[in-house]
């Protein structure tokens, strides 16, 4: 579950890449690569092959849940976990599930920024609960 925001930076990002001559490709997997010289060579999921001098691979972040016991609980496992504003995991009032998780900005500035919020929640203080911009 992503944010529109990290949606609409993925989007301009893209799209300032390709504008500076980059080769962005999306929805498929590499399956082999190698360096021969100065080339790298990367064989892709599609059945297609690319070589470059440099080569960047951002493979995104998905919730690790799946190992965590959360249907002893109640919950799922394998996704994320639906929270409120204060990070709460729904229906579950004693957890909170911050950060990569809960699927909504897996960024460690995110996680910090919701553990701050949590925090203050389980004190029974108030909690700026504004996303952070």
């Amino acid at each position: 579950m992503l944010c529109e925001r990290e949606r609409f930076a993925g989007r301009e990002l893209a799209e300032a890449m390709a504008q500076s001559g980059i080769d962005v490709r999306l929805g498929v997997r590499a399956e082999q690569g190698e360096r021969s010289g100065a080339v790298v060579l990367l064989a892709l999921s599609d059945g297609a092959s690319i070589g470059a001098e440099e080569l960047l691979v951002a493979t995104g972040r998905r919730p690790r849940t799946h190992d965590l016991g959360l249907e002893t609980v109640g919950l799922e496992h394998g996704g994320a976990i639906e929270v409120d504003e204060t990070f709460r995991a729904l229906g579950k009032g004693w957890l909170y599930a911050i950060g990569d998780v809960n699927g909504i900005a897996a960024l460690t500035h995110m996680g910090k920024y919701q553990a701050h919020v949590a925090s203050q929640a389980s004190l029974g203080r108030p909690a700026n609960t504004e996303p952070a911009r």
